[in-house]
């Protein structure tokens, strides 16, 4: 069994999440206050997962990305 560290997969997820922010920036400019508070957000919000959760969601959002990059947004 391989040990997954909750932290780094974690860390993956949000870089993950800022790429496909970056690739389709939400409509509304966020000042860059609020968008720390986001992302400390959403790193609590995902730390709170299990692994098996956590795992999923990565699986989902790289699965988003790729999406989103051949559709020619990146």
């Amino acid at each position: 069994m391989v040990l997954i560290d909750k932290r780094l997969l974690v860390d993956e997820c949000l870089e993950i999440i800022h790429q496909i922010h970056k690739a389709a920036p939400p409509e509304r400019i966020k000042e860059q206050d609020i968008e720390y508070i986001q992302k400390l957000n959403t790193y609590v919000q995902l730390m709170k997962k299990d692994l098996s959760e956590l795992d999923k969601i990565y699986k989902q959002l790289g699965t988003e990305l790729e999406n989103i990059k051949k559709s020619g947004s990146i």
